[in-house]
């Protein structure tokens, strides 16, 4: 049998790039389960939810309203506890948005940007999709957008922690940060809407501090989703957001760890 060649073996090596040291890997093993679990625990109670909720989960979102929207078309911003936005779509700002994609992608090429590239195609994609929908849709997804964007961008937070050496999270202690605010983030949303599974009771209905209706109110008074269907939707993309944590945390952290140790 012949012996495959070392320097071949080698060469396929360094195409692959530098593995991580054992103590990083070790750090992305046991730092997302544990962020999240202590995340959890802080759920559970009562004080600790609300802190959760006023520093971590409300402004994450507030994002997610106003990122949705602007993708749709609709000027919107974030502001704490409320999210300004015009009543319709502008041409002007949808008009903007595609050619900021239409940048991305040439500009991309141009430089050999893959990741510009891919950017401005998922950019123009989402805008005109959104372009699809009817502007009663339009609203209701921007209403549904603050709940779940905030489980996605807190998921997306965490993620920076499996960043590579060369990442800008890896300055300092920014993944950190962001791994505890999306770990909150998340726990928050995920926790309320669970808890609403077995008591509607949890569910946030009613109105807010500045009079007008919930996202959840909003979603059944006007958009006419039921009780079970809201609880239901939220709660399918809490699972594809831990779904998508697990596989990269897998791809990122525990398989290159027992590659390491093997």
């Amino acid at each position: 049998m012949r012996r495959p060649a070392i320097g071949l073996l080698n060469a396929r090596r360094a195409a692959a790039g530098p593995l991580e040291p054992v103590d990083e890997l070790w750090f992305r093993v046991l730092s997302v389960p544990l962020a999240l679990g202590i995340a959890a625990l802080f759920s559970r109670s009562q004080i600790g939810h609300a802190l959760q909720r006023m520093v971590f989960g409300m402004p994450l979102h507030e994002i997610g309203h106003a990122l949705t929207a602007l993708a749709l078309g609709i000027p919107a911003f974030p502001l704490p506890w409320f999210t300004p936005m015009a009543e319709g779509r502008s041409p002007v700002l949808t008009g903007l948005l595609l050619g900021a994609a239409t940048g991305l992608v040439v500009l991309g090429r141009r430089a050999g940007r893959r990741s510009w590239t891919v950017g401005g195609a998922a950019l123009g994609t989402v805008v005109g999709l959104g372009l699809l929908l009817g502007a009663g849709t339009a609203r209701a997804l921007v209403a549904f957008a603050g709940d779940a964007g905030a489980m996605v961008l807190g998921t997306l937070g965490v993620c920076t922690v499996f960043s590579g050496e060369s990442s800008r999270f890896r300055h300092g202690a920014l993944r950190w940060g962001l791994l505890v605010i999306g770990a909150a983030a998340f726990s928050d949303v995920a926790s309320t809407w669970w808890a609403a599974r077995r008591d509607p009771g949890e569910i946030p209905l009613g109105q807010i501090e500045s009079g007008g209706l919930s996202d959840a109110s909003v979603l059944v008074e006007t958009h006419g989703w039921t009780e079970q269907a809201l609880v239901g939707r939220y709660l399918v993309v809490a699972g594809l957001c831990l779904a998508a944590l697990a596989v990269v945390w897998m791809l990122r952290a525990l398989r290159p760890l027992l590659q390491a140790r093997g």
